[in-house]
């Protein structure tokens, strides 16, 4: 009897969800409204906080004098960029030239001659980042000096242009121009030499910058606007790939240079080494002022048989030093300093090899390495080096002030 009841009841029995009831719809519009609130929150926060920092950005650039266009092209280019704090484009050298280098390059890819490119070349200027502050390592060929010489040569070889150095004439926003650094006599015989660079050719420029680092990048000749110049696309990564051990100073005065023969070159340097550390050895002061005379009666080479030239030092370092002669030097990698020098640093028979040379206009120009230098001339050269640069940094004494009170 139960059974059939409930047999009559199970139709009219459905499942049903449960309904919310006002306390969890109260709670879910609270919710709802809480995020709401925070997103315009959210949105309102950040818009403040542009315009604060487009506000301070403006600032700064009225600060250091800028044109209201300047200021507003360098922020779109941060805007563009999402850069997080715009003000360290007035600011960082380093950090102008990835933005707004990047660009730069992107303008001249497509249009030469866009005029934002003189604008931002002019913003460059006015903030002084067409010089780097001495003691900062380069990041950009755009912060390469006028006159800077460099090298060239295809990438992944080792050949190079050694007697054709190339020197920056003009630096523009687009590209680098740069001119062989020779005479235009001897431009008209190299003529081959110095056209052998075409347009969308790949190469690698090394140079010495003068805070003694060397540098390396890679750039393509973009086009050859004129005879015997090439204009090279700017590189964002250059890279210092050595930096000197030693203070290289100026220098001026006169040494003889004896080259070593090719072919007996390199049994000389091992007999002259000897001889300097052995004369060296024997010294109770390391030679210097004409201290290597004592040495010409065991002096394993007859001077007279081998090629002289007179020059002049340019400048010195415990590691070598640069030279310049007005006539053109003997064809040699090694080089034997005149045993008889007599002047304030100890280079009387010192041997070197060549590291560089190349021709200007009216002189020949050789950079050397020293060989195998003795440990006590090393120190005595690095000792003199930095007294002398201590001596030419010293500040003038004050005269005595007239207007104070006499007795």
């Amino acid at each position: 009897m139960e059974s059939e009841n409930l047999r009559l009841i199970l139709p009219l029995l459905r499942p049903r969800s449960g309904e919310p009831t006002w306390y969890n719809l109260l709670l879910f519009i609270v919710l709802c409204i809480g995020l709401a609130t925070l997103a315009v929150l959210y949105i309102l926060r950040n818009r403040r906080q542009a315009i604060a920092v487009k506000k301070r950005f403006r600032q700064r650039g009225r600060e250091l004098k800028l044109k209201p266009a300047q200021t507003t092209l360098l922020y779109a280019i941060a805007q563009d960029n999402q850069m997080n704090n715009p003000l360290l484009l007035l600011s960082s050298i380093h950090i102008f030239d990835q933005y707004v280098g990047a660009h730069t390059d992107m303008l001249a890819k497509s249009n030469e001659t866009h005029p934002q490119l003189n604008a931002l070349d002019d913003i460059r200027t006015w903030l002084g980042f067409d010089q780097v502050p001495h003691g900062h390592l380069l990041h950009s060929t755009r912060q390469m000096p006028i006159g800077q010489s460099l090298d060239l040569s295809p990438p992944n070889t080792d050949e190079n242009d050694a007697d054709l150095t190339w020197v920056v004439t003009e630096r523009r926003a687009d590209a680098l121009l740069i001119s062989p650094l020779i005479s235009q006599e001897r431009l008209e015989k190299d003529q081959r030499r110095a056209q052998r660079w075409r347009a969308g050719q790949p190469l690698e420029a090394t140079f010495w910058h003068a805070d003694g680092i060397e540098y390396v990048f890679t750039t393509t000749v973009l086009s050859v606007p004129a005879s015997h110049q090439l204009a090279l696309a700017h590189s964002n990564d250059v890279l210092h790939t050595q930096q000197r051990h030693f203070l290289r100073i100026d220098a001026d005065f006169p040494l003889t240079l004896y080259a070593l023969p090719v072919n007996d070159a390199q049994s000389l340097i091992q007999s002259l080494v000897q001889t300097l550390a052995a004369h060296t050895d024997s010294q109770a002061m390391p030679p210097s002022a004409g201290g290597a005379n004592g040495a010409q009666n065991d002096f394993p080479i007859n001077l007279e048989n081998l090629a002289s030239i007179q020059c002049q030092a340019v400048d010195l370092s415990a590691g070598g030093l640069g030279l310049i002669s007005d006539a053109a030097l003997p064809e040699a990698q090694h080089f034997l300093l005149d045993p008889k020098f007599s002047g304030d640093y100890p280079l009387a028979g010192l041997l070197c090899q060549q590291v560089r040379r190349y021709r200007s206009s009216q002189s020949y120009h050789l950079q050397t390495q020293f060989i195998d230098l003795p440990l006590a001339i090393e120190n005595e050269l690095v000792r003199l080096i930095n007294q002398h640069q201590i001596t030419a940094h010293q500040p003038t004494p004050a005269s005595p002030s007239s207007s104070g009170n006499t007795s």
